[in-house]
């Protein structure tokens, strides 16, 4: 990679890491400064969402960023939907044709209906307001796990054929940009951009999993919060913060991210 990474992002590499989010969490902790980015092609006990394990194989990327926005706690889970639309944009962005490219609610991007990449976001707060955030993101490149809880894929499989370092600056030069544009214009440009890119279709029945129990609702739109509003079968409007959205509600929940 000849290119420059985006200003302000200093980017340190691992031949192979535990989890890049514990280093970018170890550096917060540390003072560490807003734009650390912290990237391996080989992490070996990376987590997902909700605790689940993340494997990331030598030739698949793991990277996670340090951020210290100054804002109110409650805005803290949009940085996952920024993150998707950032992620989603550099695919885009690469090549890949924008109709083979989706987000479902909250945290996943999808390839052809399958899941390429997922987001976990980590803090902690000051008072009412963020200390630090720290973005973990994970991109099969090479490989993806076969049996998980949502169908996974990875560039290659998908016939896109590209280098670990290429993604990580396309994806560090999208975030920066839609990271930039959620600081300066507020949520709603980020919610009409997922809104544009996501696989869920208005009145589409979802299974919905919270707090272990499984729901059926209808989707009807992504809150200007960010939280997914849905009908039940009451026809009662509820906007769900957190939870996980299945394409097969029979899949095992042991089974990993």
């Amino acid at each position: 990679m000849t290119a420059a990474w985006p200003a302000g992002y200093n980017v340190t590499r691992f031949e192979s890491a535990g989890s890049t989010n514990d280093l970018a969490k170890d550096a917060a902790k540390a003072e560490g400064p807003d734009g650390a980015v912290f990237w391996t092609p080989h992490q070996t006990t990376g987590r997902g969402t909700h605790g689940r394990e993340w494997a990331t194989p030598p030739g698949n990327l793991a990277v996670s960023i340090l951020k210290r926005p100054q804002m109110p706690i409650r805005f803290a889970p949009q940085a996952a939907l920024v993150t998707a639309v950032a992620l989603a944009d550099a695919l885009c962005g690469m090549g890949l044709v924008s109709s083979r490219v989706k987000l479902k609610w909250p945290n996943d991007v999808m390839v052809d209906g399958c899941k390429v990449s997922g987001i976990l976001v980590e803090g902690q707060a000051a008072g009412h307001g963020v200390d630090w955030l720290v973005v973990g993101t994970g991109v099969n490149v090479l490989h993806h796990p076969a049996e998980t809880r949502h169908p996974a894929t990875n560039l290659a499989e998908a016939g896109f054929n590209t280098s670990i370092e290429e993604v990580l600056h396309r994806y560090l030069t999208a975030f920066e940009t839609w990271w930039s544009r959620w600081q300066r214009y507020d949520f709603q440009v980020i919610q009409t951009a997922w809104t544009a890119r996501t696989k869920h279709v208005p009145g589409e029945q979802l299974q919905l999993l919270q707090g272990g129990q499984m729901i059926s609702a209808r989707y009807k739109r992504l809150s200007p919060e960010g939280a997914l509003v849905v009908e039940g079968p009451d026809g009662v409007e509820t906007q769900i913060v957190s939870g996980e959205v299945f394409a097969d509600p029979t899949l095992p929940l042991e089974t990993t991210d």
